[in-house]
Protein backbone atom coordinates (compact mmCIF):
# COMPACT_ATOMS: atom_id res chain seq x y z
CA UNK A 1 0.00 0.00 0.00
CA UNK A 2 3.12 2.21 0.95
CA UNK A 3 4.02 1.84 -2.44
CA UNK A 4 0.89 1.99 -4.36
CA UNK A 5 0.09 5.37 -2.69
CA UNK A 6 3.56 6.78 -4.11
CA UNK A 7 3.57 5.46 -7.41
CA UNK A 8 -0.25 6.97 -7.63
CA UNK A 9 0.93 10.62 -6.16
CA UNK A 10 3.69 10.57 -8.93
CA UNK A 11 1.25 9.95 -11.37
CA UNK A 12 -1.40 12.75 -10.51
CA UNK A 13 1.65 15.17 -10.15
CA UNK A 14 2.84 14.02 -13.76
CA UNK A 15 -0.62 14.55 -15.53
CA UNK A 16 -0.68 18.11 -14.70
CA UNK A 17 0.15 20.10 -17.70
CA UNK A 18 3.79 20.45 -16.90
CA UNK A 19 3.52 16.46 -18.23
CA UNK A 20 2.47 17.64 -21.92
CA UNK A 21 5.61 19.97 -21.79
CA UNK A 22 8.06 18.12 -20.35
CA UNK A 23 6.83 14.46 -22.73
CA UNK A 24 9.82 13.50 -24.02
CA UNK A 25 9.87 12.00 -27.72
CA UNK A 26 12.24 9.18 -28.97
CA UNK A 27 15.54 9.11 -29.91
CA UNK A 28 16.04 10.72 -32.88
CA UNK A 29 18.59 13.49 -34.37
CA UNK A 30 15.97 16.07 -35.51
CA UNK A 31 13.98 15.29 -32.07
CA UNK A 32 17.55 15.93 -30.02
CA UNK A 33 17.81 19.01 -32.28
CA UNK A 34 13.71 19.96 -31.46
CA UNK A 35 14.62 19.31 -27.70
CA UNK A 36 17.96 21.72 -27.66
CA UNK A 37 16.28 24.22 -29.75
CA UNK A 38 14.42 25.75 -26.71
CA UNK A 39 17.04 26.31 -24.52
CA UNK A 40 18.20 28.24 -27.15
CA UNK A 41 15.50 30.39 -27.18
CA UNK A 42 14.75 30.50 -23.92
CA UNK A 43 18.09 32.19 -22.33
CA UNK A 44 17.57 35.21 -20.80
CA UNK A 45 17.59 38.38 -22.90
CA UNK A 46 20.60 40.24 -23.23
CA UNK A 47 19.61 43.31 -25.25
CA UNK A 48 18.99 46.08 -23.02
CA UNK A 49 15.73 47.39 -25.17
CA UNK A 50 14.27 43.96 -25.13
CA UNK A 51 14.92 43.79 -29.41
CA UNK A 52 15.21 39.66 -28.81
CA UNK A 53 11.66 39.24 -29.98
CA UNK A 54 9.62 40.26 -32.65
CA UNK A 55 7.17 41.12 -30.00
CA UNK A 56 9.33 42.96 -27.87
CA UNK A 57 10.42 45.30 -31.07
CA UNK A 58 7.37 46.26 -31.54
CA UNK A 59 6.27 46.79 -27.86
CA UNK A 60 9.53 48.90 -27.45
CA UNK A 61 9.10 50.84 -30.04
CA UNK A 62 5.16 51.81 -29.34
CA UNK A 63 5.85 52.53 -25.85
CA UNK A 64 8.97 54.77 -27.07
CA UNK A 65 7.26 56.75 -29.43
CA UNK A 66 3.70 57.05 -27.24
CA UNK A 67 5.73 59.15 -24.87
CA UNK A 68 7.11 61.25 -27.65
CA UNK A 69 10.71 60.02 -27.55
CA UNK A 70 11.30 59.48 -30.75
CA UNK A 71 14.95 59.21 -30.18
CA UNK A 72 14.68 56.25 -27.97
CA UNK A 73 12.32 54.91 -30.72
CA UNK A 74 15.22 55.44 -33.74
CA UNK A 75 17.14 52.32 -31.70
CA UNK A 76 13.92 49.58 -33.41
CA UNK A 77 14.43 51.29 -37.07
CA UNK A 78 16.94 49.58 -39.63
CA UNK A 79 17.34 53.06 -40.60
CA UNK A 80 20.49 55.26 -41.87
CA UNK A 81 18.85 58.43 -42.58
CA UNK A 82 19.92 61.84 -40.40
CA UNK A 83 18.70 62.37 -37.38
CA UNK A 84 15.91 64.55 -38.16
CA UNK A 85 14.73 62.66 -41.38
CA UNK A 86 14.78 59.50 -39.23
CA UNK A 87 12.60 61.28 -36.66
CA UNK A 88 9.92 62.07 -38.66
CA UNK A 89 10.10 58.80 -40.10
CA UNK A 90 9.22 57.17 -36.82
CA UNK A 91 6.66 59.63 -36.21
CA UNK A 92 5.07 58.40 -39.30
CA UNK A 93 5.24 54.52 -38.46
CA UNK A 94 3.67 55.30 -35.27
CA UNK A 95 0.83 57.05 -36.99
CA UNK A 96 0.54 54.04 -39.44
CA UNK A 97 0.59 51.42 -36.83
CA UNK A 98 -2.08 53.26 -34.58
CA UNK A 99 -4.60 53.88 -37.74
CA UNK A 100 -3.75 51.23 -40.50
CA UNK A 101 -2.23 47.94 -39.16
CA UNK A 102 -4.48 45.55 -37.18
CA UNK A 103 -2.16 43.42 -34.92
CA UNK A 104 -2.49 41.20 -32.16
CA UNK A 105 -0.09 41.13 -29.45
CA UNK A 106 -1.05 37.22 -29.27
CA UNK A 107 0.10 36.89 -32.96
CA UNK A 108 3.29 38.67 -32.30
CA UNK A 109 6.00 35.96 -31.74
CA UNK A 110 7.85 35.70 -28.16
CA UNK A 111 10.37 33.52 -30.04
CA UNK A 112 14.13 34.94 -30.71
CA UNK A 113 13.68 33.05 -34.10
CA UNK A 114 10.42 34.13 -35.13
CA UNK A 115 7.98 32.38 -36.56
CA UNK A 116 9.78 29.87 -38.47
CA UNK A 117 5.98 28.27 -39.61
CA UNK A 118 5.56 32.49 -42.04
CA UNK A 119 7.25 30.48 -44.99
CA UNK A 120 9.53 34.02 -44.80
CA UNK A 121 13.42 33.88 -44.68
CA UNK A 122 14.32 33.32 -41.28
CA UNK A 123 15.30 36.38 -40.66
CA UNK A 124 12.28 37.99 -41.55
CA UNK A 125 9.25 38.61 -39.73
CA UNK A 126 5.40 40.03 -41.07
CA UNK A 127 3.66 41.91 -37.89
CA UNK A 128 0.25 43.01 -40.12
CA UNK A 129 -0.19 44.31 -43.66
CA UNK A 130 -1.52 47.86 -44.79
CA UNK A 131 -4.00 48.76 -47.48
CA UNK A 132 -2.50 51.26 -49.73
CA UNK A 133 -4.18 52.54 -53.19
CA UNK A 134 -1.22 50.99 -54.69
CA UNK A 135 -1.95 47.31 -53.02
CA UNK A 136 -0.96 45.70 -49.86
CA UNK A 137 2.03 46.64 -47.92
CA UNK A 138 3.37 44.24 -45.68
CA UNK A 139 4.99 45.81 -42.22
CA UNK A 140 8.13 43.80 -41.80
CA UNK A 141 10.60 42.96 -39.07
CA UNK A 142 14.29 41.92 -39.87
CA UNK A 143 16.55 40.26 -37.63
CA UNK A 144 20.32 42.05 -37.97
CA UNK A 145 23.63 41.53 -36.59
CA UNK A 146 25.82 44.74 -35.05
CA UNK A 147 29.29 44.16 -34.74
CA UNK A 148 29.96 41.21 -32.17
CA UNK A 149 26.14 42.05 -30.16
CA UNK A 150 23.75 39.22 -29.89
CA UNK A 151 21.26 39.69 -33.37
CA UNK A 152 18.33 41.89 -32.87
CA UNK A 153 14.90 42.85 -34.84
CA UNK A 154 13.97 46.14 -36.10
CA UNK A 155 11.73 47.35 -38.41
CA UNK A 156 13.10 46.40 -42.01
CA UNK A 157 14.58 48.99 -44.19
CA UNK A 158 12.09 48.13 -46.88
CA UNK A 159 9.23 48.60 -44.73
CA UNK A 160 10.55 52.13 -43.97
CA UNK A 161 11.10 53.64 -47.26
CA UNK A 162 6.88 53.07 -48.26
CA UNK A 163 6.06 54.90 -44.74
CA UNK A 164 5.83 58.22 -46.29
CA UNK A 165 3.88 57.08 -49.26
CA UNK A 166 1.52 55.31 -46.71
CA UNK A 167 1.80 58.26 -44.19
CA UNK A 168 0.05 60.50 -47.06
CA UNK A 169 -3.04 57.94 -47.67
CA UNK A 170 -3.92 57.93 -43.63
CA UNK A 171 -6.52 60.14 -42.92
CA UNK A 172 -7.58 61.58 -39.30
CA UNK A 173 -10.63 59.42 -38.02
CA UNK A 174 -14.06 60.26 -37.79
CA UNK A 175 -13.72 61.28 -34.15
CA UNK A 176 -11.37 63.36 -34.19
CA UNK A 177 -12.80 64.84 -36.96
CA UNK A 178 -15.84 65.80 -34.91
CA UNK A 179 -14.12 66.38 -31.02
CA UNK A 180 -14.55 69.82 -30.06
CA UNK A 181 -10.97 71.71 -29.76
CA UNK A 182 -10.81 72.15 -26.70
CA UNK A 183 -11.52 68.67 -25.40
CA UNK A 184 -8.49 67.59 -28.25
CA UNK A 185 -6.05 69.95 -27.02
CA UNK A 186 -6.04 69.59 -23.25
CA UNK A 187 -3.83 66.65 -22.31
CA UNK A 188 -4.18 64.70 -19.01
CA UNK A 189 -1.19 62.61 -18.78
CA UNK A 190 -0.16 62.79 -22.59
CA UNK A 191 -3.11 61.83 -23.41
CA UNK A 192 -5.94 64.04 -25.26
CA UNK A 193 -8.97 64.91 -22.85
CA UNK A 194 -11.27 63.18 -25.33
CA UNK A 195 -9.72 59.82 -25.01
CA UNK A 196 -10.27 59.89 -21.02
CA UNK A 197 -14.02 60.99 -21.25
CA UNK A 198 -14.13 57.79 -24.20
CA UNK A 199 -12.85 54.97 -21.77
CA UNK A 200 -15.10 55.81 -18.87
CA UNK A 201 -17.86 55.96 -20.83
CA UNK A 202 -16.89 52.77 -23.02
CA UNK A 203 -16.28 51.27 -19.24
CA UNK A 204 -19.59 52.16 -18.13
CA UNK A 205 -21.06 51.13 -21.02
CA UNK A 206 -19.66 48.07 -20.66
CA UNK A 207 -21.19 47.60 -16.84
CA UNK A 208 -24.42 48.29 -17.93
CA UNK A 209 -24.43 46.27 -20.79
CA UNK A 210 -23.25 42.95 -18.63
CA UNK A 211 -25.61 44.20 -16.02
CA UNK A 212 -28.45 44.00 -18.28
CA UNK A 213 -27.63 40.64 -20.30
CA UNK A 214 -27.07 38.95 -17.09
CA UNK A 215 -30.46 40.53 -15.42
CA UNK A 216 -32.47 38.92 -18.60
CA UNK A 217 -30.61 35.62 -18.21
CA UNK A 218 -31.92 34.75 -14.52
CA UNK A 219 -35.09 33.47 -15.61
CA UNK A 220 -33.51 31.03 -18.07
CA UNK A 221 -30.94 30.21 -15.37
CA UNK A 222 -33.63 29.70 -13.03
CA UNK A 223 -35.23 27.14 -15.46
CA UNK A 224 -32.21 25.34 -16.10
CA UNK A 225 -30.78 24.94 -12.30
CA UNK A 226 -34.46 23.87 -11.66
CA UNK A 227 -34.07 21.13 -14.23
CA UNK A 228 -30.83 19.56 -13.56
CA UNK A 229 -29.74 20.66 -9.59
CA UNK A 230 -33.89 20.21 -8.37
CA UNK A 231 -33.73 23.37 -6.24
CA UNK A 232 -36.48 26.08 -7.15
CA UNK A 233 -34.52 28.59 -5.12
CA UNK A 234 -32.51 31.74 -6.18
CA UNK A 235 -29.52 30.65 -4.52
CA UNK A 236 -28.29 28.82 -7.36
CA UNK A 237 -29.10 31.49 -10.19
CA UNK A 238 -27.60 33.87 -7.81
CA UNK A 239 -23.83 32.32 -7.49
CA UNK A 240 -23.63 32.08 -11.48
CA UNK A 241 -24.80 35.80 -11.85
CA UNK A 242 -21.19 37.21 -10.66
CA UNK A 243 -18.91 34.62 -13.62
CA UNK A 244 -21.42 35.44 -16.08
CA UNK A 245 -21.58 39.18 -15.49
CA UNK A 246 -17.53 39.14 -15.47
CA UNK A 247 -17.94 36.87 -19.22
CA UNK A 248 -20.52 39.48 -20.64
CA UNK A 249 -17.88 42.42 -19.45
CA UNK A 250 -14.98 40.65 -21.46
CA UNK A 251 -17.03 40.39 -24.38
CA UNK A 252 -17.75 43.83 -24.68
CA UNK A 253 -13.78 44.67 -24.30
CA UNK A 254 -13.50 42.28 -26.67
CA UNK A 255 -15.67 43.86 -29.04
CA UNK A 256 -14.14 47.64 -28.20
CA UNK A 257 -10.50 46.53 -28.59
CA UNK A 258 -10.43 47.19 -32.28
CA UNK A 259 -12.07 50.61 -32.41
CA UNK A 260 -9.17 51.95 -29.95
CA UNK A 261 -7.59 54.84 -30.51
CA UNK A 262 -4.05 53.26 -30.61
CA UNK A 263 -2.08 49.88 -31.34
CA UNK A 264 -1.25 50.11 -27.63
CA UNK A 265 -4.38 50.42 -26.99
CA UNK A 266 -5.30 47.88 -28.70
CA UNK A 267 -3.02 45.21 -26.65
CA UNK A 268 -4.29 46.53 -23.30
CA UNK A 269 -7.98 46.15 -23.82
CA UNK A 270 -7.42 42.77 -25.84
CA UNK A 271 -5.34 41.99 -22.62
CA UNK A 272 -7.94 43.09 -20.58
CA UNK A 273 -10.88 40.99 -22.35
CA UNK A 274 -8.51 37.76 -22.65
CA UNK A 275 -7.85 38.49 -18.42
CA UNK A 276 -11.72 38.63 -17.71
CA UNK A 277 -12.28 35.89 -19.65
CA UNK A 278 -10.13 33.40 -18.07
CA UNK A 279 -10.75 35.08 -14.54
CA UNK A 280 -14.58 34.78 -15.85
CA UNK A 281 -14.57 31.13 -16.23
CA UNK A 282 -12.43 30.19 -13.65
CA UNK A 283 -14.74 31.83 -11.74
CA UNK A 284 -17.66 30.01 -13.12
CA UNK A 285 -16.36 26.66 -12.86
CA UNK A 286 -15.69 27.06 -9.31
CA UNK A 287 -19.36 27.92 -8.71
CA UNK A 288 -20.41 24.78 -10.67
CA UNK A 289 -18.00 22.91 -8.85
CA UNK A 290 -19.86 24.18 -5.43
CA UNK A 291 -22.99 23.66 -7.06
CA UNK A 292 -22.51 20.66 -8.08
CA UNK A 293 -20.77 19.39 -4.48
CA UNK A 294 -23.55 20.85 -2.73
CA UNK A 295 -26.21 18.24 -4.71
CA UNK A 296 -24.27 15.32 -5.19
CA UNK A 297 -23.91 15.12 -1.16
CA UNK A 298 -27.46 15.70 -0.42
CA UNK A 299 -29.35 14.42 -3.13
CA UNK A 300 -30.35 9.98 -2.44
CA UNK A 301 -27.31 9.36 -0.47
CA UNK A 302 -28.17 7.34 2.95
CA UNK A 303 -27.21 8.54 6.36
CA UNK A 304 -24.31 5.64 5.78
CA UNK A 305 -22.66 7.56 2.81
CA UNK A 306 -20.03 9.58 4.83
CA UNK A 307 -17.08 7.87 3.26
CA UNK A 308 -18.89 8.81 -0.56
CA UNK A 309 -19.59 12.28 0.74
CA UNK A 310 -15.93 12.58 2.01
CA UNK A 311 -15.09 11.44 -1.44
CA UNK A 312 -16.90 13.81 -3.34
CA UNK A 313 -15.75 16.67 -0.99
CA UNK A 314 -11.87 15.47 -1.93
CA UNK A 315 -13.01 15.60 -5.65
CA UNK A 316 -14.51 19.37 -5.19
CA UNK A 317 -11.62 20.37 -3.90
CA UNK A 318 -9.06 19.09 -6.14
CA UNK A 319 -11.18 20.10 -8.83
CA UNK A 320 -10.82 23.63 -7.66
CA UNK A 321 -7.24 23.66 -7.36
CA UNK A 322 -6.87 22.22 -10.86
CA UNK A 323 -9.12 25.35 -12.34
CA UNK A 324 -7.07 27.68 -10.05
CA UNK A 325 -3.99 26.82 -11.13
CA UNK A 326 -5.08 26.16 -14.95
CA UNK A 327 -6.48 29.69 -14.76
CA UNK A 328 -3.01 31.19 -13.20
CA UNK A 329 -1.11 29.00 -15.74
CA UNK A 330 -3.26 30.77 -18.51
CA UNK A 331 -2.79 34.51 -17.12
CA UNK A 332 1.42 33.43 -16.95
CA UNK A 333 1.57 32.66 -20.23
CA UNK A 334 -0.43 35.80 -21.54
CA UNK A 335 2.00 37.91 -19.31
CA UNK A 336 5.03 36.30 -21.42
CA UNK A 337 6.42 33.99 -18.28
CA UNK A 338 8.18 31.27 -18.93
CA UNK A 339 5.96 28.25 -18.35
CA UNK A 340 8.56 25.41 -19.29
CA UNK A 341 10.62 26.38 -16.34
CA UNK A 342 7.60 27.43 -13.92
CA UNK A 343 5.36 23.70 -15.23
CA UNK A 344 9.19 21.68 -14.33
CA UNK A 345 9.24 23.40 -10.80
CA UNK A 346 6.07 22.18 -10.06
CA UNK A 347 6.45 19.12 -11.15
CA UNK A 348 9.68 18.50 -9.35
CA UNK A 349 7.59 20.46 -6.43
CA UNK A 350 4.75 17.98 -6.52
CA UNK A 351 7.35 15.16 -6.43
CA UNK A 352 9.14 16.15 -3.56
CA UNK A 353 5.48 16.88 -1.85
CA UNK A 354 4.59 13.38 -2.46
CA UNK A 355 7.76 11.96 -0.76
CA UNK A 356 7.18 13.90 2.04
CA UNK A 357 3.72 13.21 2.54
CA UNK A 358 3.82 9.67 1.37
CA UNK A 359 1.73 8.76 4.55
CA UNK A 360 -0.89 11.18 4.11
CA UNK A 361 -1.17 10.40 0.61
CA UNK A 362 -1.17 6.32 1.55
CA UNK A 363 -4.43 7.25 4.13
CA UNK A 364 -6.06 9.26 2.28
CA UNK A 365 -6.03 6.38 -1.04
CA UNK A 366 -7.03 4.10 1.53
CA UNK A 367 -9.96 5.86 2.85
CA UNK A 368 -10.64 6.74 -1.22
CA UNK A 369 -10.79 2.65 -1.52
CA UNK A 370 -12.64 1.77 1.69
CA UNK A 371 -15.32 4.28 0.34
CA UNK A 372 -15.67 2.72 -3.27
CA UNK A 373 -14.94 -0.50 -2.54
CA UNK A 374 -17.28 -0.22 0.92
CA UNK A 375 -16.09 -3.15 3.27
CA UNK A 376 -17.67 -1.52 6.12
CA UNK A 377 -20.55 1.18 6.00
CA UNK A 378 -21.38 4.01 9.13
CA UNK A 379 -23.22 1.98 11.41
CA UNK A 380 -21.59 -1.09 11.05
CA UNK A 381 -20.35 -3.49 13.52
CA UNK A 382 -17.04 -4.94 12.84
CA UNK A 383 -13.87 -6.38 13.88
CA UNK A 384 -10.50 -4.39 12.59
CA UNK A 385 -7.26 -5.90 14.09
CA UNK A 386 -7.43 -6.24 17.86
CA UNK A 387 -10.81 -3.71 17.77
CA UNK A 388 -14.19 -4.42 18.07
CA UNK A 389 -17.33 -1.84 17.76
CA UNK A 390 -19.17 0.61 15.82
CA UNK A 391 -18.55 2.74 13.02
CA UNK A 392 -19.24 5.81 13.70
CA UNK A 393 -17.24 8.37 10.78
CA UNK A 394 -15.60 7.16 7.42
CA UNK A 395 -12.89 9.84 6.49
CA UNK A 396 -9.98 10.45 3.98
CA UNK A 397 -7.46 9.98 6.25
CA UNK A 398 -8.88 7.68 9.34
CA UNK A 399 -12.06 5.48 10.02
CA UNK A 400 -12.92 5.96 13.86
CA UNK A 401 -14.88 2.81 15.92
CA UNK A 402 -17.10 2.89 19.03
CA UNK A 403 -16.05 -0.25 21.07
CA UNK A 404 -17.95 -2.08 23.10
CA UNK A 405 -16.04 -0.02 26.05
CA UNK A 406 -17.92 2.81 24.54
CA UNK A 407 -14.24 4.38 23.60
CA UNK A 408 -13.37 6.24 19.83
CA UNK A 409 -10.63 4.70 18.38
CA UNK A 410 -9.06 6.34 14.94
CA UNK A 411 -7.85 3.73 13.01
CA UNK A 412 -5.47 4.97 9.66
CA UNK A 413 -7.37 3.88 6.55
CA UNK A 414 -4.00 3.00 4.98
CA UNK A 415 -3.45 0.48 8.05
CA UNK A 416 -7.39 -0.74 7.47
CA UNK A 417 -7.04 -1.32 4.15
CA UNK A 418 -4.50 -3.84 4.44
CA UNK A 419 -6.25 -5.33 7.20
CA UNK A 420 -8.79 -8.36 7.26
CA UNK A 421 -12.02 -6.88 7.91
CA UNK A 422 -14.60 -8.96 9.83
CA UNK A 423 -18.07 -7.18 9.24
CA UNK A 424 -20.80 -8.44 11.31
CA UNK A 425 -23.62 -6.34 10.72
CA UNK A 426 -23.52 -7.66 7.15
CA UNK A 427 -24.24 -11.51 8.02
CA UNK A 428 -27.48 -13.15 6.70
CA UNK A 429 -28.00 -15.04 9.15
CA UNK A 430 -26.82 -15.88 12.52
CA UNK A 431 -26.58 -19.34 13.78
CA UNK A 432 -28.20 -19.69 17.12
CA UNK A 433 -27.61 -23.69 18.37
CA UNK A 434 -28.55 -23.07 22.16
CA UNK A 435 -29.34 -25.31 24.93
CA UNK A 436 -32.06 -24.48 26.64
CA UNK A 437 -32.66 -27.02 30.56
CA UNK A 438 -36.11 -26.64 31.79
CA UNK A 439 -35.78 -27.39 35.88
CA UNK A 440 -39.67 -27.36 36.08
CA UNK A 441 -40.28 -31.08 37.02
CA UNK A 442 -43.36 -30.66 39.46
CA UNK A 443 -44.95 -28.43 35.94
CA UNK A 444 -43.95 -31.22 33.65
CA UNK A 445 -45.46 -33.99 35.41
CA UNK A 446 -48.99 -32.72 35.35
CA UNK A 447 -48.39 -32.84 31.35
CA UNK A 448 -47.60 -36.75 31.67
CA UNK A 449 -44.67 -38.91 32.01
CA UNK A 450 -44.68 -39.73 27.99
CA UNK A 451 -42.29 -38.41 25.44
CA UNK A 452 -45.12 -36.63 23.87
CA UNK A 453 -46.63 -35.42 26.83
CA UNK A 454 -42.80 -34.24 27.85
CA UNK A 455 -42.43 -32.32 23.91
CA UNK A 456 -45.68 -31.05 24.17
CA UNK A 457 -45.53 -29.37 27.62
CA UNK A 458 -41.67 -27.55 26.26
CA UNK A 459 -43.32 -26.62 22.72
CA UNK A 460 -46.00 -24.44 25.19
CA UNK A 461 -43.53 -23.19 27.56
CA UNK A 462 -41.31 -22.52 24.26
CA UNK A 463 -44.66 -20.42 22.83
CA UNK A 464 -44.54 -18.28 25.58
CA UNK A 465 -41.31 -16.18 24.96
CA UNK A 466 -42.26 -17.10 21.01
CA UNK A 467 -39.34 -18.73 20.06
CA UNK A 468 -39.54 -21.38 17.24
CA UNK A 469 -39.11 -24.95 18.16
CA UNK A 470 -37.92 -27.62 16.13
CA UNK A 471 -38.82 -31.44 16.42
CA UNK A 472 -36.29 -33.87 17.34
Amino acid sequence: MHRLAVVLSVCLVLCLPAGRALAQKPFSPAAVKENLQPVTQNTPATDPLDRDTPQGTVIGFLKAAQKGDYGRGLDYLDTRLPQRRARELAQQLLVVLNQRVKVNETTLSRDPEGDVKDNLPLNEERIGQVETETGTVDIMLERVRRGSDPPIWLFAAKTLKYMPDIYEQVETSWIERHIPTPLAQFHVLKLPLWRWLLLFAVILLAFLLAWALTRAMVPLLRMVTCHFVGETGDRPVVELVGPLRTLVLALAFYAYSPFAYSLMGRFFWSYVAATLTVVGAAWLFLRLIDIVHEVSSAWRLPEKASGRIAIIRLASTFLKALVIVAGAVVILYMMGVNLTAVLAGLGVGGIAVAFAAQKTIENLFGGIMIASDRPIRVGDFCRAGDYNGTVVDIGLRSTRLRTVARTIVSVPNGLLAQMSLENFSMRDKILFNHKILLGLKRRLANYGSSSNARESSCRTILSWNRLPTRSA
